[in-house]
């Protein structure tokens, strides 16, 4: 339950995140920001994110869920890769790299 939740957490961050990256590039006025379901989706997102964040450091350390955060970057690369056709390169993937080992330590 707890693992489901983190990546459910980072996952939604990480979608947020990239929906309003989406909703940026439509916006061109007032009208088309209340009208975007970008921007509603990547609120909805973030907040739920923000929820499941509380659930975890209720039941958790903080110096365990803050770190476990960063597999929102994980996310974050595949979206962006996803949606926005981004290259991932050798240094981004020894990032991420990086990233998963500190979270495996730190689950350890």
């Amino acid at each position: 339950m707890i693992f489901a939740a983190f990546l459910s957490m980072t996952f939604l961050g990480a979608f947020g995140a990239v929906s309003l990256k989406k909703a940026s590039n439509s916006v061109m006025g007032l009208q088309t920001l209340f009208t975007n379901h970008w921007i509603y989706l990547g609120g909805f997102s973030y907040v739920l994110s923000a929820f499941l964040n509380i659930w975890l450091l209720h039941r958790l350390e903080y110096t365990t869920v803050l770190p476990m955060t960063a597999c929102t970057y994980v996310w974050t690369l595949l979206l962006a890769k996803l949606l926005f056709h981004e290259t991932i390169s050798l240094m981004k993937v020894g990032a991420i790299a990086m990233i998963l080992s500190g979270v495996v330590i730190i689950a350890i």
